[in-house]
């Protein structure tokens, strides 16, 4: 704590003499969590805990700026990664001392949005903080301190506050055009309705102490909706178990602005006034509402595979169908490739039953995968297609019971062939029994975070089990921007991508949280088919060894530009190392 004052203290005092002008930044200093109070809260043994790992993608910064005449405290948040980003003014909760702006604080309710592809900026307030009054200026002067910075996009830029932020936030959106969205969450629309703090709180404020009634109006929403800016919009968000502040102020706001026809949003939750339980929920409605007003994202789409299906150690030990019923509730067609080996229990025992579940779902598009999983350039051309041929036989009888067809294959390893002789002889044999080739442009070696992830389990230790998970979510998120970028510089444009990924335990437990990532990312979700129909799935295929990569490499025809991408494609070195160290 001593730490945190004193650099505080240092950055306040720090001058760069007089000429400062007002809605300037006057210092900045980076922020080293390791260095600070709030390190042992969210870290372990010197590493951060999972749920804090995103951290590591941010960096934090103390700044000081010029707001009217006096010098303002506030923090930033800014992604590591370079690039440009909309601008979220953050207005916190708290009178003066009572509330004081914290590292935690914004790790707690702006962080996660930073780490969604934006910079967070937040006041503490002047010291002569008046609850709405002058400091409203410290709060719109960090909004042109914003726009002026190389990394921000200025025609976006949203703002966030909770409870009194929230009156900052209505208070701005009435004085100020600027402001592309606001999001308020239990934030007070009617001081008169907040009698605990009148003796607290604005009992000490000249203003209230003058004219009690011209205070309460000209900081209460209620009474000046029409003022809002027009141009802007609104995501208003509450708890029915507030019991700092009663919800139903947000309602009858909410009516006030259906008769403005103001662009707005309710959303009702029955949660407390800090969203205990809850907080997961509400970060993902927050972002997604800043996702779709601040962020000009290109309309994205990728077709979910998954091979190794279905997962019967999983299935016979729990007796069910984990990653299936996860998806279940996201709603989205998925393609599937079998090893009917798998559903062999004895020699003479079939369980076709986890098979069943699984292409019974009226959204999954069903594969081939061949019977035992062989690596075609160790196979004999022959045993390969009886293995194909076998591989099929209860998938066909299965499908025709649901009025599907099964039509796709996918090579085990996506070994296509030791050479092109191969190549080209098994897709001669493909076309003639009708089968389509599945190919895939983005894959993150699941199979491997699987690996560590199960042996985590097995040891009982949970918390690096979940780092693992989380690792895993943001690690593909990461190779999903390098293959949309790849695919940019390729050709000039978004292609529908297509994912490869297992059935498997890790699948089971975070594939909704990278579904929510990607969704934020602006990607939904498409069959195989739809996918295929893009025209980048017509070319002509270069690369002729055994090794199974993206077809975004296999459609280069020159071998050293191969190289050369492949090798600045995220590495994933971390789960490389763990994965060894492990085996």
């Amino acid at each position: 704590m001593k730490l945190f004052l004193a650099v505080f203290l240092l950055l306040f005092c720090h001058c760069t003499g007089n000429a400062q002008t007002n809605g300037e930044l006057i210092s900045k200093l980076p922020v080293n969590l390791e260095e600070t109070d709030v390190w042992p809260r969210i870290s372990k043994e010197e590493q951060l805990l999972p749920e804090f790992a995103y951290l590591n993608e941010l960096n934090f910064s103390f700044i000081v700026y010029k707001s009217d005449s006096a010098r303002v405290k506030g923090f930033m948040i800014e992604p590591r990664e370079e690039g440009t980003y909309p601008l979220v003014i953050f207005n916190r909760d708290g009178y003066r001392n009572y509330g004081r702006l914290t590292l935690m604080t914004l790790i707690r309710f702006a962080a996660e949005i930073a780490y969604s592809g934006y910079i967070v900026m937040a006041s503490d307030y002047r010291d002569e903080d008046a609850y709405g009054g002058q400091e409203l200026n410290d709060v719109l002067n960090l909004i042109r301190i914003g726009k002026k910075l190389e990394n921000v996009i200025p025609e976006k830029t949203g703002m966030l506050g909770w409870f009194r932020g929230g009156m900052m936030t209505y208070l701005a959106l009435k004085e100020s055009h600027e402001i592309t969205t606001g999001i308020v969450v239990n934030g007070i629309t009617d001081l008169a309705g907040m009698p605990g703090l009148e003796t607290t709180v604005f009992s000490q404020i000249p203003e209230y102490q003058l004219c009690r009634d011209t205070f309460f109006r000209t900081r209460s929403v209620k009474n000046w909706p029409e003022k809002l800016c027009s141009k802007s919009s609104l995501y208003l968000i509450c708890g029915k178990q507030d019991s700092r502040v009663n919800y139903s102020g947000t309602l009858n706001l909410a009516k006030q602005l259906d008769s403005l026809y103001y662009d707005y949003k309710l959303d009702v939750f029955d949660a407390d006034h800090f969203f205990h339980g809850d907080k997961k929920v509400l970060n993902t409605a927050i972002i997604t509402w800043l996702d779709e007003r601040l962020k000009s994202l290109p309309e994205r789409k990728v077709s979910i595979t998954i091979d190794d299906v279905p997962n019967t150690k999983l299935y016979r030990e729990t007796g069910k169908t984990e990653l299936l019923r996860k998806l279940d509730s996201l709603e989205i067609p998925v393609a599937i490739f079998s090893n009917e080996e798998k559903l062999v229990i004895e020699k003479d025992t079939v369980d076709e039953k986890p098979l069943e579940d699984w292409i019974g779902k009226e959204y999954v598009t069903a594969g081939n995968h061949t019977y035992s999983h062989l690596r075609y350039s160790e196979t004999d051309y022959t045993d390969f297609i009886k293995d194909i041929e076998k591989g099929g036989e209860w998938s066909k009888s299965i499908t025709r019971e649901y009025g599907k067809t099964l039509s796709y294959f996918r090579f085990p390893f996506n070994d296509l062939g030791k050479d092109s002789v191969a190549q080209i002889r098994l897709k001669q044999y493909l076309d003639s029994t009708g089968y389509k080739l599945a190919p895939y442009t983005v894959e993150s070696a699941d199979w491997m975070y699987d690996a560590v992830y199960e042996y985590y389990l097995r040891q009982n230790d949970t918390i690096a089990a979940e780092r693992i998970g989380q690792l895993y979510v943001s690690e593909t998120v990461r190779l999903f921007d390098f293959y949309d970028s790849l695919a940019g510089e390729q050709y000039g444009r978004i292609i529908n991508q297509i994912y490869l990924c297992h059935d498997n335990r890790l699948n089971a437990d975070f594939f909704s949280l990278l579904f929510s990532r990607l969704k934020a990312r602006g990607y939904t979700f498409i069959s195989l088919d739809e996918a295929l129909s893009d025209p980048v799935y017509e070319q002509e295929t270069f690369y002729f060894g055994k090794w199974g990569f993206s077809w975004l490499y296999r459609w280069m025809k020159s071998k050293e530009e191969r190289t050369r991408i492949m090798r600045s494609e995220p590495a994933g070195i971390q789960i490389l190392e763990e994965y060894n160290r492990i085996k």
